[in-house]
């Protein structure tokens, strides 16, 4: 057996190696990317489910084709994602290009989108679950590596990683992307800790979305996040000669019915109380892998440095970052758990405030204005202690201005 995993690490290596290839190292040349997409570099990386370093590139790989092909389905659909980031709706702010000729989207369209992308992430994280605590090193040039988003298959078409990664870091607004646009990281055993707890979050808030009926929310503003939503209300715009979103009153109308309509029945009450476990490995993963970043002695190429190695991002997180995270993660798993309450504006005296575990588990209904109002949140109102102010100003205060990016960075 060891015989033939040497020969068959082997031939990983012929395939994939640039300048080195030892024991529990391995590196994947640029040719495997450039070009093409990630699906494609998926379908062209070997299959070894034996050493670390071979399971964390070929998952790190496959989260870039999950990505890819989440970004291909909402770009078949028709995503405005312009639209989406008007509000903070995840999934939907994702930057895919413009189709001109985009399929008819319903609700259960948007559902399969969502479902197909949590299975992806689910088994990324249980292959990854099989390397932890195993050291090994992976070199990856993501510099290289893109997305084929219209799934033609040319490069004109191809998004690279890095533009793609700056442009949602910095919420969409252009930026010089010249700082990601040819890097190569060495990934380890921190990195995995990372992509896992990454995976759970996002598997958190597609299981939020989908733990919902958004039935009747769709029907009143899916035309303006998909240029084909099939809703009577479409139709209606379009009889008038309203095709898309015009940035004037009728769009800030459906801003606010968007808001407004966050009115939604829970019709999966199982996938909400998912959603929260999930959401709680993720505070567990990602205080493993601060951890594991602290332990190491290396620094080399650097995705999540520790405060004494550099990214390749050439952005460090010092040491008073590092506690302050490690701290919100702590207040955010006691928030999960239910041992600590979260303030509410309207009821601001000491040890009262809402219990988000009990919300998770037993909620029926999320009413987005009868939480901020108050009147939906009386259910889950109670006596305890509650989370820690203080904690959530320090980290504003450390991150200064570029506190979402760091946060889309860490998870």
């Amino acid at each position: 057996m060891k015989t033939t995993h040497r020969a068959f690490l082997s031939v990983l290596c012929g395939l994939c190696a640039g300048t080195f290839c030892s024991a529990g190292a391995l590196e994947l040349k640029p040719a495997l990317f450039e070009g093409h997409g990630a699906g494609a570099a998926l379908a062209a990386l070997p299959d070894d489910p034996v050493s670390p370093e071979a399971v964390f590139a070929r998952s790190a790989v496959e989260m870039l084709a999950a990505v890819e092909d989440l970004g291909r389905d909402f770009y078949a659909q028709g995503l405005r994602f312009d639209a989406g980031r008007s509000l903070p709706l995840p999934f939907l702010r994702m930057a895919v290009p413009v189709n001109p000729a985009p399929k008819p989207t319903k609700p259960e369209d948007v559902r399969r989108i969502l479902e197909t992308f949590h299975a992806r992430l689910a088994a990324i994280d249980a292959r990854l679950a099989t390397i932890e605590g195993r050291e090994f090193k992976a070199v990856i040039p993501l510099g290289a590596a893109g997305f084929d988003f219209k799934g033609t298959g040319k490069p004109e078409d191809r998004v690279s990683f890095g533009p793609f990664f700056a442009r949602m870091a910095s919420r969409g607004a252009e930026r010089d992307a010249s700082a990601t646009a040819d890097f190569v990281v060495a990934f380890d055993q921190t990195d995995a800790l990372w992509l896992r707890a990454y995976t759970n979050l996002l598997r958190g808030l597609a299981d939020v979305w989908l733990a919902h009926d958004g039935g009747e929310l769709f029907a009143a503003t899916g035309h303006l996040y998909f240029a084909k939503a099939e809703t009577d209300f479409a139709r209606l715009l379009a009889a008038r000669g309203e095709k898309e979103p015009r940035g004037d009153y009728g769009s800030i109308a459906d801003i606010i019915a968007t808001i407004h309509g966050i009115d939604l029945p829970v019709a999966d009450s199982a996938r909400l109380a998912r959603a929260r476990t999930e959401l709680l490995e993720m505070t567990r993963l990602s205080r493993a892998t601060l951890a594991s970043a602290a332990a190491e002695t290396d620094d080399d190429r650097e995705w999540l440095p520790s405060p004494t190695q550099n990214s390749v991002f050439n952005l460090r997180l010092d040491e008073a970052q590092t506690k302050s995270w490690t701290g919100v993660l702590d207040e955010l798993e006691a928030l999960l758990e239910g041992k600590k309450l979260l303030p509410h504006w309207r009821f601001p005296r000491e040890g009262y405030g809402l219990n988000l575990r009990r919300l998770f588990e037993e909620s029926r209904r999320t009413d987005l204005i009868g939480y901020i109002q108050g009147a939906a949140a009386t259910p889950y109102l109670e006596e305890g202690p509650t989370t820690s102010a203080a904690t959530w100003r320090e980290l504003m205060r450390v991150f200064g201005g570029n506190f979402l990016g760091y946060a889309l960075w860490i998870n």
